[in-house]
Parts: structure tokens; sequence; C-alpha cells
């Protein structure tokens, strides 16, 4: 992933309490619901760019793309485990930032964290140095 993308990854931080306008999703649990649906969509690339992953990671394939058409999901089941674990760490996530980091930072919301602060592109956190070389 270029250095760019992985800058601009870290300084965005998620937005789940957006109140635009409302949307067709349905089994929300950690992003509010009435999210707007560009807001969601940003939201769900910039995951997926955060762990390296496509939406299929998380979410049920109900019909293959084609060439000319993008894959359909059912983006409701909880069906695969992954998505139940991204969940929680979208929890914990929120945890963090609410009652460890926005008390020293304030309102600095690039100061908190989001998946690519330990994922960097790959599907588990990194946890040591030697693991940013590793595909």
């Amino acid at each position: 992933m270029p250095i760019a993308w992985v800058t601009l990854l870290i300084i965005e931080s998620f937005n789940w309490q957006i109140t635009e306008s409302n949307n067709n999703a349905k089994n929300l649990q950690v992003i509010y619901p009435d999210i707007s649906e560009n807001e969601l969509m940003k939201d769900m690339k910039t995951i997926s760019l955060s762990l390296g992953v496509e939406c299929r990671y998380c979410h049920v394939v109900i019909k293959e793309g084609t060439v000319d058409t993008a894959p359909m999901y059912d983006a409701a089941s909880d069906e695969k485990q992954t998505k139940l674990i991204a969940r929680d760490m979208m929890r914990m996530t929120n945890s963090i930032n609410t009652n460890y980091l926005a008390p020293i930072v304030g309102d600095k919301k690039s100061r908190l964290i989001t998946c690519v602060t330990c994922h960097m592109g790959h599907i588990t956190p990194v946890s040591h140095i030697d693991s940013l070389f590793i595909h």
C-alpha cells in the first residue's frame, strides 16, 4: 500500500455518529443506523483498505460480479465470523478513543486510532516491525 494511502488512513478517524440522512442498511450494531449511505460506504472502504481485504471478507456474497457488474452482498447477514470480530474490534476502537484518547487529544480527531493504526493493511494487527515486510 502506498505510504500516501497509509498516511491518509491514519489521519482519518471514523465518524459513526453522522446524522445526515437515513439509508437502507439493516443490522447496524456499531455503526449508527442513521449514518448516510455515502458515509457508510466511505467507512466500509476505509476498513477494507486498512485490513487489505475486500467486502467478501466480512460480507456474504449472494451474487458474483461480472466484468460489467459488481458482486452483490447480504450485508445484514451475521454468518461470517470475520464480521463479528470486526464489530468487536470497532467497539474496542471506540472504547479506546472515547475513554483513553479523547480526554488527552480533545477535538484533534486526527490523533484518534482507527483500524489502520494496528492493521496497516494486514488482516492481523502488526505486532512487530519485521511483520511490516511479510505478506
